[in-house]
């Protein structure tokens, strides 16, 4: 399932919000297959209210749009300090680099 690109930020917090998470975690567990999985039809299945005017999502959009954006850019470099940490670690245990 794609999710297109005028999905919004308003659809994004009801998708993750503990209630909607929860319930797609019972959906997957319930599933017949040999693993937990989610179908395309699962997450239509879903639904939430949202504004009918558009400038309202337009306005949530350029509220939640940049703090979004900052998490995204606190996760990648959150990956680069733990690859760095990774790295200099065990040179840290094994007394090749110090501190001083």
């Amino acid at each position: 399932c794609k999710i297109s690109s005028d999905f919004n930020s308003i659809s994004y917090l009801h998708l993750t919000s503990k209630a909607y998470t929860d319930k797609l975690i019972r959906i997957s567990e319930s599933s017949k297959s040999s693993y937990p999985s989610i179908s395309p039809v699962d997450i239509l299945s879903l639904s939430f209210a949202l504004p009918n005017e558009n400038t309202l999502l337009e306005n949530a959009a350029n509220l939640f749009n940049p703090i979004f954006d900052k998490i995204a850019l606190v996760q990648r470099e959150n990956k680069q300090l733990e690859t760095l940490r990774d790295w200099l670690l065990p040179m840290f245990m094994n007394g090749q680099v110090t501190v001083q």
